[in-house]
């Protein structure tokens, strides 16, 4: 059980650090910008890695690996979309 949450600790911090990256660099820009580029940002690291992971690996005849892909990458993404919407709540509040 620990080494699943280590996992996707590791995955949230590998797409939120990207993300918020991402968003600070875009931070002047119009909101679809802010957005675009935190959800680029936050899937520029996890889902080579998790390809990478997937399609090299030895599997068992029932695993597919671009559902494993498909599934990290949605996480990665769910991350990046709740780290957009922090940061957007974050800057509205100091704009206050």
């Amino acid at each position: 059980m620990i080494g699943a949450v280590f996992f996707i600790l590791v995955l949230a911090v590998g797409a939120v650090l990207p993300a918020m990256a991402g968003w600070s660099l875009f931070k002047n820009k119009v909101q679809s910008m802010r957005m675009f580029a935190t959800l680029l940002g936050g899937q520029i690291l996890v889902t080579p890695v998790i390809m990478l992971i997937a399609f090299s690996n030895d599997r068992a005849n029932d695993e597919d690996p671009i559902r494993t892909v498909v599934i990290y990458a949605g996480m990665a993404l769910v991350f990046s979309i709740m780290t957009f919407a922090i940061r957007e709540m974050v800057k509205v509040q100091k704009e206050r």
